[in-house]
């Protein structure tokens, strides 16, 4: 059950979900600690660009919202409160931005929009019209592009298409 296997930027970690909570593993050790141990479902980690946070997604409050962690604390905060849910958050190289997806509000299958938020002043920005079956974003090490897997429906009768 294990979901979201993400290596640190300094390679010595790897955090991941399982069993409805988010786990940290030392590497070359058998040190596994679990960072968020409570009733709720968190999924997706993503580590900030410095190691020392690791931003994921968390039914907490009803819905899955966005939440930062910070690690030397173990104090998580609220990011972001969405009325709808959210998925694949992604932390930009710079450490400026999380790149996410809505899903949509009809929970139609497989579509999302996406958008990024300004850690600091929690601002949103839509990017895309809704998508269908995005993929988890990647961004640049400059985090200025951004690339993202859509699949184009050969019909609306029928989900198969082209990636």
């Amino acid at each position: 059950w294990i979901m979201w296997p993400v290596i640190s930027p300094d390679g010595n970690s790897v955090a991941f979900a399982a069993l409805g909570d988010i786990y940290m593993k030392q590497i070359g050790t058998e040190k596994t600690e679990n960072l968020t141990e409570d009733e709720f479902v968190d999924i997706d980690p993503t580590w900030s660009p410095d190691g020392k946070q690791l931003a994921y997604l968390s039914d907490k409050e009803g819905n899955m919202d966005l939440w930062v962690l910070e690690l030397a604390t173990g104090k998580s905060t609220k990011l972001l409160d969405h009325e709808e849910d959210l998925g694949f958050p992604v932390w930009s190289p710079d450490g400026k931005t999380i790149a996410y997806f809505v899903r949509d509000s009809r929970n139609v299958w497989g579509y999302g929009a996406l958008h990024l938020i300004d850690v600091a002043t929690q601002d949103v920005t839509s990017l895309e019209n809704t998508k269908f079956v995005p993929s988890k974003p990647s961004l640049s090490a400059d985090s200025k592009t951004l690339a993202v897997m859509v699949l184009q429906p050969y019909s609306s009768r029928y989900r198969e298409g082209l990636s």
